[in-house]
């Protein structure tokens, strides 16, 4: 999973995490088994982003590749600076 630009990955439980990119390592997935994965990130701007994540498999049928999406509409101020 690569977070969206303007976005910070706060937690990927089990992933490595590197330049804003999380990875898990699934070692197998048995036919109709599934697994979750959580992702935390925190916006540094306003705005809709979208999160893209990417799976890839190699079995003995060769390779396959699958994604999917899911857009977050980020509202509201991302920090606040006062001074004094």
């Amino acid at each position: 999973d690569i977070a969206p630009a303007g976005t910070i990955i706060m937690s990927a439980p089990g992933a490595e995490i590197c330049c804003n990119r999380a990875t898990w390592n699934i070692c197998e997935l048995c036919p109709g088994e599934t697994q979750t994965f959580n992702l935390t990130i925190r916006s540094q701007v306003t705005g809709n982003l979208c999160n893209r994540v990417n799976v890839t498999s190699q079995s003995d049928c060769g390779c396959c590749t699958e994604s999917a999406e899911v857009c977050t509409f980020f509202r509201g101020i991302p920090a606040i600076h006062m001074c004094l």
